[in-house]
């Protein structure tokens, strides 16, 4: 099983920490021997940034689905910041600059791709291009938003794990200008609009 669909199973950054070193994870030991790793308070906005300290790694997780230009982009921040040494472990391929290192997994999922970012170094953090998630319907073209009832599948993981919690992590003035501008397709307007009201009901009852 890949690191993907052991992070599928999950449903936060604690459980996947409090779970041990998983086998993906093994062959990045000897890259990131613990030690304290500062994460700063810029990234706590999407996507979330999580120690790795307790999985026995000096170093920090980001998982994030991005289009195809933007892991271009972010592969040639990593070698502008000097990362050229390149190694295979495992499945993650790892880029090294002296004590530092980052190692990357890749995978598709719809029209885009997941990144798996494992790395000791912050400056990187300040340099990685927008992480933002790709628009729903240029991630998933052929369903059509005005008949989309219960998320299934790959759509439902997306949703979860990468579009909501970008979405929440936008203030609200940021989510009326998305919701009003006509450049994004009515019908997905309208869904999402509807998916942020009953995301406010559940969030009402639950208090």
């Amino acid at each position: 099983m890949n690191f993907f669909a052991f992070l599928r199973r999950k449903t936060s950054a604690e459980q996947i920490r409090n779970q041990g070193v998983n086998a993906e994870l093994k062959p990045l030991l000897p890259l990131y021997p613990p030690r304290e790793v500062f994460i700063p308070e810029t990234t706590r906005h999407y996507p979330r940034v999580a120690s790795l300290a307790a999985n026995g790694l000096g170093a920090y997780l980001l998982n994030a689905h991005v289009t195809a230009e933007v892991v271009s982009r972010m592969e040639q921040r990593i070698a502008e910041l000097g990362f050229l040494a390149r190694a295979q472990n495992g499945r993650f391929q790892t880029y090294r600059r002296g004590s530092e290192a980052v190692s990357l997994q890749t995978e598709s999922l719809g029209e885009g791709i997941l990144i798996l970012l494992v790395s000791n170094c912050t400056d990187l953090l300040q340099a990685l291009p927008d992480l933002s998630p790709p628009a729903p319907w240029q991630v998933f073209p052929n369903i059509d938003a005005s008949g989309l009832g219960s998320l299934q599948g790959s759509l439902d993981y997306w949703w979860q794990y990468y579009w909501w919690p970008y979405w929440q992590s936008l203030t609200q003035e940021q989510r009326n200008e998305w919701l009003q501008d006509p450049a994004h397709p009515e019908a997905w307007r309208e869904y999402v609009q509807v998916q942020e009201a009953f995301a406010g009901n559940d969030t009402e009852s639950s208090a």
